[in-house]
Formats: C-alpha cells, sequence, structure tokens
C-alpha cells in the first residue's frame, strides 16, 4: 500500500470515472509542448502520484506554505531523490487527498489539478469526470 501523504480531507472520483486511467502532468502544462514530468492515477483511496514521477526542488513565491510542508515529510521518509538540478525524482508511489495537492506538490506551486492532468491524448481531468 502507498503511504499517504498531505493535509485535508480526501477527495473521491465520480462514479463515472475509470481509476485505470493514466493521467499525465507536463513542464508546461500542455501535454503536447511540454515533457511529462509526472504520472498519476486517481483511485478509490486518493490521488496516487506514481513511482519515477519528477518533483520540481524549488517552491515558487506564489506557493502555498503546505506544498513546502507536503515536500519536506515525503523528503524524510526517504522517497525523493536527486534527479537533476531542477528536479528530485519519487521512489515510491505516494497517495495525495486531491489531484491539486499532487498538481501543487509536482509544479512547486498553486496548480489546479482537474486542468494540470490530463490523459495521454490531452484530455483534461475535468472532463475524463
Amino acid at each position: 500500500m502507498a503511504k499517504r501523504f498531505g493535509k485535508g480531507s480526501f477527495k473521491a472520483p465520480p462514479p463515472t470515472y475509470k481509476s485505470d486511467t493514466l493521467l499525465v502532468t507536463t513542464t508546461d502544462g500542455n501535454v503536447y509542448r511540454g515533457n511529462v514530468i509526472a504520472n498519476a492515477k486517481w483511485t478509490k483511496q486518493g490521488f496516487l502520484l506514481l513511482k519515477n514521477s519528477l518533483i520540481k526542488k524549488n517552491d515558487t513565491i506564489q506557493s502555498n506554505p503546505s506544498v513546502s510542508l507536503d515536500r519536506q515529510d515525503i523528503k524524510n521518509h526517504r522517497l525523493l531523490v536527486d534527479y537533476d538540478k531542477e528536479h528530485y525524482k519519487l521512489m515510491e508511489d505516494i497517495l495525495l487527498p486531491s489531484p491539486s495537492q499532487a498538481a501543487n506538490l509536482v509544479h512547486g506551486n498553486d496548480r489546479n489539478g482537474q486542468t494540470d492532468w490530463t490523459n495521454e491524448e490531452g484530455m483534461h481531468l475535468r472532463n475524463l469526470q
């Protein structure tokens, strides 16, 4: 079972959502232009950020303080390793309460998980529900 991180109540996917759908987020938020940096699945247990996803090392000024706390908590569990000068690499799958918290963690700033996560064809999560 994946470790659970993040604060707040868990947001379950709608009953019609297919939880085996692979979701991606990219460096610039566009699946056709940006490089995929993280993979996830929205399950009944939580938003599952998958092993080998990349996590930005630096938060931006606009970042919610909880983003830094979540990243530090995950580092304390030794689940992040240096990947390159800008990213950590996630060593295990982890569960987060929502798509937005996962996007915030990956990108290091406040994000809308409904638009940051897409399927491999580029359809936003909000349109997959």
